[in-house]
């Protein structure tokens, strides 16, 4: 087999595959399937797990910042929608949104396989290509320089920010 090669932001896509490995390991009930692929403009992570299916109705909502897909308890009525028989939630609901937006950002894509019998989670990106974080440009950089005589006061506004980080 060749090399597959891609210009990617190392940390970004160990992000990526960290929350997808993760949660195949924490939903599957025996098995876990990673397979790599090469087409001709992309490669293609998919990982794949046997854990209960995700319903295809809110496939989209599983990307969507602090939406938490739920277990359906054991207990439930087997003829109820699965969507609304749901009574234990898990996960904080940020790890597939900002492993989407990773993905984005190398002009790239993830997504869930609803057509594929397990769950089925499928990375692509872009084999050439330039990762698409936006900078400021030169001119912003520079307007914001001011320069000082000797002798001038500096005055600096401390500005609080308040970061959140969440390991998923």
């Amino acid at each position: 087999e060749e090399p597959i090669e891609a210009v990617v932001d190392k940390e970004a896509i160990t992000k990526i595959l960290s929350n997808l490995l993760n949660n195949a390991l924490k939903y599957a009930r025996r098995s876990i399937c990673v397979e790599l692929q090469k087409t001709a403009d992309a490669f293609l992570v998919r990982v794949t797990s046997d854990g209960e299916k995700i319903p295809t109705e809110i496939s989209q909502q599983i990307f969507e910042p602090f939406y938490q897909a739920a277990k359906k308890d054991s207990s439930a009525n087997v003829h109820s929608n699965p969507v609304s028989s749901i009574l234990r939630s898990f996960g904080v609901g940020i790890g597939l949104p900002l492993a989407r937006s990773l993905a984005s950002l190398h002009k790239g894509k993830l997504y869930l396989d609803s057509e594929h019998r397990d769950n089925s989670f499928v990375l692509s990106i872009p084999l050439t290509g330039e990762i698409s974080i936006p900078l400021p440009k030169l001119e912003e950089i520079t307007a914001e320089i001011d320069t000082l005589d000797e002798g001038v006061p500096v005055e600096t506004e401390m500005k609080s920010y308040v970061l959140l980080l969440v390991e998923d």
